[in-house]
């Protein structure tokens, strides 16, 4: 499930690519968007007669996650098989046949998950090859604009035969919890 891979904070998963602390793809302060602020849609109405309008309810619409990634390996060889993972787990969804992809994070010790659309890694600059390093800019877009926070709502069942005593629990996640309209 999206968020598995996580296991501290300030690590990022997308489409099975771990990526911030920890792992050969660190997530670089610089100038993006982080996670973003959505774009306010409003249904005001001008009055046909009079001076000014009436306000009318107001939508977010969906919010674009970008941020910039140093990729880092040992070897030149690794070092494209890292670019290699970059570009297949941030390739546009239209390219990969997904209609939605889920992104998952953690901060302050809870996972976090938005559903949308990866926009790829561009920007792609290659100066530090000698030195088995090179830099990125991830995008994706978010057409929902909340984040969800990935509970540990668990239900946990017993399987076994009718009327018996001996059973096995089993587990599964009942629901994503915890939405957020910023």
């Amino acid at each position: 499930a999206t968020g598995d891979l996580i296991t501290r904070d300030s690590q990022f998963e997308i489409r099975g690519l771990l990526m911030g602390r920890g792992t050969n793809y660190l997530i670089t302060e610089g100038s993006n968007s982080g996670l973003g602020t959505p774009d306010i849609y409003a249904s005001e109405e001008a009055l046909g007669r009079d001076h000014g309008s009436v306000g009318g309810r107001e939508f977010a619409g969906g919010r674009k996650i970008s941020f910039p990634v140093a990729i880092r390996a040992t070897s030149r060889a690794q070092l494209e098989t890292n670019l290699a993972a970059l570009r297949e787990a941030w390739k546009p969804a239209e390219a990969s046949g997904d209609i939605e992809v889920e992104a998952a994070w953690q901060l302050g010790g809870t996972k976090f998950m938005v559903r949308g659309r990866p926009r790829g890694a561009s920007g792609l600059d290659l100066d530090g090859m000698p030195l088995f390093f090179a830099r990125a800019e991830c995008a994706f877009a978010a057409f929902d604009p909340r984040i969800f926070a990935i509970t540990e709502d668990l239900e946990t069942i017993t399987i076994g035969a009718a009327g018996s005593t001996r059973g096995y629990p089993a587990g599964y996640v009942k629901s994503y919890t915890g939405a957020s309209d910023t």
